[in-house]
């Protein structure tokens, strides 16, 4: 019986710490910007946000080139979702030469 205790205990910890993480996630404000002047695509990663910025005429292969060993996958997916997913709440605001697309909150 005490092993079962332990192991449950350990799955609990577990758990807390991935509830930690989704948390964390979830602060994390994830950025699509279509600038009408950028040459090719850049991200910005700080600890509260993630900015990918990328020009008209760029695809998501490009957008892929960019994150690829900087994002996880489910920071990719959103921005994904972001980029392409008409069933996906979004905002889009225009500052200046700028196109940000944001999560809807």
């Amino acid at each position: 019986m005490r092993k079962v205790w332990i192991f449950f205990g350990a799955l609990s910890v577990v758990n807390e710490s991935l509830s930690d993480q989704i948390a964390k996630e979830q602060r994390l404000k994830i950025l699509l910007i279509v600038s009408d002047t950028a040459l090719e695509p850049s991200l910005t990663n700080t600890a509260t946000e993630i900015r990918v910025t990328i020009g008209i005429n760029d695809d998501f292969d490009q957008i892929l080139d960019v994150c690829s060993g900087i994002l996880d996958t489910e920071q990719i997916a959103h921005l994904h979702r972001l980029w392409a997913d008409d069933a996906f709440p979004r905002d889009f605001n225009r500052t200046g030469d700028e196109l940000i697309i944001t999560a809807r909150e």
